[in-house]
This record gives C-alpha cells, structure tokens and sequence, in this order.
C-alpha cells in the first residue's frame, strides 16, 4: 500500500478543483494492531497530520465530529 501521505495528498488534488477543502480529521482502521500500537498510531498520525485522529471502532468518533462541525461554522 501506498504511503498515506502520498494518499492524501493525491485526495485533496483531486478534490481541490471541485470544492476548496481541508483535512479535519483522520479515521483509521487499527483492527489489527493490539491496543497499545492502535493508540501509538493515533497519535502518530495526530502529531504529524495535526487534526484528531481515531479508529472509531475502538476510540469513537467525537473528536473528529466536534472538528467537522467546527470547521463548518467557520
């Protein structure tokens, strides 16, 4: 699989055209990881992406919902 960095960057370039956009969340799927390398992930990609992160499964969704809708009032 592709870095999810070059991922991204590839989605919001093919977004952009339609509609000006903005990463303000990152759900990821961590059903493979034990709990201690899930929440080491979540942070990972929080610190280096810097926009709440979780695998809504194990953690929810909250954190990223309050940034959507925080993002929507803007």
């Amino acid at each position: 699989m592709a870095p999810f960095h070059l991922v991204l960057d590839i989605y919001m370039k093919l977004v952009e055209p339609f509609r000006p956009t903005e990463l303000v969340g990152i759900s990821l799927m961590t059903p493979l990881f034990d709990e201690k390398t899930a929440a080491e992930r979540v942070k990972e990609y929080g610190e280096r992406f810097e926009v709440p992160v979780s695998d809504p499964v194990r953690y929810g969704m909250v954190k990223i919902a309050e940034n959507i809708i925080k993002y929507l009032n803007c």
